[in-house]
């Protein structure tokens, strides 16, 4: 897969549908809620709120071309990687832009990782069972000492996931009714649901940052004026809160994308 792919959608209609809320699975479960999709000249991804999963508050980034399909009744987005995948990835940080250089980052992992699922997944079955010569007759302490470490990888991935209690502890604080009759998985699902429903309350109606307004306005030529802006941000489909930071600005004529950036962080 090359770069370009990595960042745009298999589908290109994906694109023109508003996926925040949905919920992200991966091939082998849940990994989170996206929070935020963002579309430009460089290609798209999502943001995704692990919820529980991961510590401080840690978002996670998507590229466009994992997503391999989008249930639009369900809400759901399923992508072509499994969980651990997609939260060893390099750290996404929101509120930095995602400039050549990071995008670059991103790119290389996301790209050997999907050239590595693809791999797999075209691997057919032989007919009849057959032995692999380059695995014939493993020695018994490798075997051993492999299935040691898988158990002990399992294990530490367990150590790292709330208890059954903790996740019922933080749904009673969320007040999600229910709660008593949850197994872990489903307090889980809804501790995470519900923080991310709280997160989309929290940025509702907020000032969107440089970086989100401009993922929109990477086709604009400058000199620009304002209402312009606002015309190459709603043909692309802006969010909500994109669209209101740039009618906030003030009118006037605009010299370069460092400028418009200026005047939004003036807004804060």
């Amino acid at each position: 897969m090359g770069m370009t792919e990595v960042w745009n959608f298999q589908d290109e209609a994906l694109a023109r549908i508003d996926l925040r809320g949905f919920e992200v699975r991966g091939r082998d479960g849940a990994i989170g809620e996206v929070v935020q999709a963002i579309e430009g000249a460089g290609g798209g991804y999502i943001v995704v709120d692990p919820g529980v999963a991961m510590p401080l508050g840690r978002q996670l980034l998507v590229p466009a071309g994992l997503v391999e399909k989008v249930d639009i009744d369900d809400g759901r987005v399923s992508v072509r990687a499994e969980r651990e995948q997609i939260r060893n990835a390099p750290e996404y940080m929101p509120g930095r832009p995602l400039d050549e250089p990071t995008r670059s980052v991103f790119g290389d992992y996301f790209r050997s990782l999907v050239g590595e699922i693809t791999g797999r997944v075209g691997q057919r079955a032989p007919a009849k069972p057959t032995r692999n010569p380059r695995r014939a007759s493993p020695a018994k302490g490798s075997t051993r000492a492999t299935r040691t470490s898988a158990r002990a990888r399992g294990r530490s991935r367990m150590a790292d996931e709330p208890t059954k209690d903790e996740l019922y502890q933080q749904a009673k604080k969320l007040d999600i009714e229910g709660r008593s009759k949850m197994n872990k998985p489903e307090l889980a699902r809804a501790v995470g649901r519900r923080r991310g429903q709280s997160a989309r309350r929290s940025s509702s109606g907020t000032t969107a940052n440089p970086v989100q307004v401009q993922a929109f306005l990477e086709g604009i030529g400058y000199p620009t004026e304002k209402r312009r802006l606002l015309r190459e941000a709603e043909s692309q489909r802006a969010s909500r809160d994109v669209r209101a930071t740039l009618r906030r600005l003030p009118d006037k004529q605009f010299k370069s994308p460092t400028e418009v950036s200026k005047a939004i962080g003036k807004l804060n």
